[in-house]
């Protein structure tokens, strides 16, 4: 069956936990007998894949929404076409309608076609044909194949390469299926007045302000991770100056994630408020599986530490590479704690600083004046 293009796809993005990585689907399919049932990412098979790029900070859409790569050129600062630039082995009077990126990885041999938009500049990278498990797969293998290509040219032209989209085509069915990163919430200035903030209380938040202003899930994971290191310490020496005074030891709160469905929203309500909405796709990004019902400090040791040693030391002594940003799969392992990861540090703030952080709100979310 050919690809169909269905060039008028212009919607808005559906909720999911802000600034984290999902993938929107547009297939055929029977209406599942559950609300919610779990919709298969497309079938064993072959498949297209469009990766549209975009220059940093200047995103080819308005926030939260999505369109067809068919109405979108991307963009790059990379010229490949006039009239940006014309190649010297190209004859005056022939142009460049494409070029060839070649790759070779564990997948496979790859012939990515990059098209240039009407400015010339590099704008898309398509695979036309690739077999993969389902859509997810497909994706990965072509970002993998891509990016060692573009992570070169970044290096040796000094020339940052983003890929803003990726639209991936099941071939057999025409069902589409596109990577969207879940926009931030718009919220009104409703929180109360804080007098003084202590000097660890303004360290961690500055923090949190960076992780939410960066775009790098690597650098996001890093600034988290440093809050709830940054608690985890400040417990101990609070324990150890109350031994050295012989005062009153302070117990560190036993604080977990809640295992039950009930349980989900009361617990995301006490440290965002009881108005914030919360919707099925936001509740399985946040609820990792691995983690329900466990503790805050089995979850940093066991899940987050290990991912965190990986990200802040990519290269050991022995230059042994353990991540790197052209694997697909690790930035996957990243988002898939990130939102999870948010919320705990919220919850060892709110345990920890509760002068300071959300003072207003009660366990349940609710506006509580302060004097």
């Amino acid at each position: 069956m050919p690809v169909s293009a269905k060039q008028n796809l212009s919607a808005k993005i559906p909720a999911g936990s802000p600034a984290c990585f999902s993938i929107l689907g547009s297939i055929t399919m029977p209406t599942p007998k559950e609300a919610y049932a779990p919709v298969q990412g497309g079938d064993p098979g072959q498949y297209k894949v469009v990766l549209t790029l975009a220059r940093p900070g200047q995103p080819l859409l308005p926030e939260a929404q999505v369109a067809y790569f068919e109405n979108m050129q991307g963009d790059s600062h990379l010229a490949i076409a006039e009239p940006a630039y014309h190649p010297p082995s190209v004859a005056a009077n022939d142009g460049v309608e494409s070029i060839i990126l070649q790759s070779q990885t564990d997948d496979g041999a790859f012939n990515l076609i990059g098209k240039p938009n009407a400015r010339g500049f590099l704008g898309q990278v398509i695979a036309e044909s690739i077999p993969a498990s389902d859509a997810q797969d497909a994706r990965t293998k072509v970002y993998r194949a891509l990016a060692s290509s573009l992570s070169n040219i970044a290096i040796q032209l000094d020339t940052p390469i983003s890929v803003y989209q990726s639209d991936m085509i099941e071939i057999a069915t025409g069902n589409r299926f596109i990577s969207v990163m879940s926009p931030h919430l718009e919220r009104p200035m409703e929180i109360a007045p804080t007098a003084t903030m202590s000097k660890e209380f303004r360290s961690l938040a500055a923090l949190y302000r960076e992780a939410l202003n960066s775009n790098t899930p690597a650098f996001q994971f890093l600034c988290y991770f440093k809050i709830l290191e940054g608690i985890r310490k400040r417990r101990q020496q609070l324990i150890a100056e109350a031994k050295t005074a012989g005062t009153e030891i302070p117990k560190p709160p036993a604080q977990l994630v809640p295992s039950e469905d009930a349980q989900f929203i009361p617990w995301l309500n006490a440290v965002y408020g009881a108005r914030r909405p919360w919707d099925f796709i936001m509740l399985q990004s946040i609820f990792v599986l691995e983690a329900r019902g466990k503790k805050f400090n089995q979850i940093i040791d066991d899940y987050l530490r290990p991912v965190r040693d990986r990200v802040a030391h990519a290269v050991l002594d022995s230059g042994e590479v353990t991540l790197s940003a052209d694997e697909d799969l690790d930035v996957r392992e990243l988002y898939k704690w990130l939102s999870l990861m948010k919320c705990i540090v919220r919850h060892m703030l709110k345990s920890d600083f509760p002068s300071e952080f959300l003072p207003y709100f009660n366990e349940k979310g609710e506006y509580v004046p302060t004097s």
